[in-house]
């Protein structure tokens, strides 16, 4: 596990003991490289939800292009 998911995951693993509600607003690409957190997050109760596949503008980004990054986007 890197320091990157040890820190992420203590942090979640504090907020999920204390029965916090929130939402997991999530970006594809980044929870594609980190396996041990999307398994983490889907053990849970809580609402997850896509923020795409990564940080780009999609106004200006024809439908074609921008429907490939939808279809990538559910991890779970």
């Amino acid at each position: 596990m890197s320091m990157v998911q040890g820190l992420v995951l203590g942090a979640f693993m504090k907020f999920f003991k204390i029965k916090l509600p929130m939402s997991i607003f999530y970006v594809v690409l980044v929870l594609a490289r980190h396996p041990p957190i999307v398994e983490t997050f889907k053990n849970t109760d809580y609402d997850i939800v896509s923020h795409v596949w990564h940080c780009i503008h999609y106004q200006k980004m024809k439908p074609a292009s921008e429907k490939q990054h939808i279809q990538l986007a559910p991890l779970f």
